[in-house]
């Protein structure tokens, strides 16, 4: 799973609206839309934190599962850590 796809799939587990995490995280909806359909690749490492702080769990609880597309092509199915040349 990409990381917009675990953000969105634990924030509806959470039952955290669209609107209240925009709130939560004083960003817009539009942003937090971007990040969890995968429009934007890189959300910053801070707005993640942030995320894990409102679902109240680890970083490393919500990058569980988190692959990145490039490593998948190598096999790497348990990356955390994206990195782009």
């Amino acid at each position: 799973m990409q990381l917009g796809q675990q953000l969105r799939a634990v924030r509806i587990q959470k039952g955290i609206g669209l609107h209240e995490m925009a709130r939560r995280l004083n960003v817009s909806t539009w942003q937090i839309q971007l990040v969890e359909s995968g429009k934007t690749n890189d959300p910053s490492v801070g707005y993640v934190w942030r995320c894990a702080e409102v679902y109240g769990m680890s970083l490393a609880a919500l990058l569980e599962g988190v692959t990145c597309p490039s490593q998948r092509q190598h096999g790497k199915r348990n990356a955390v850590v994206c990195v782009s040349p």
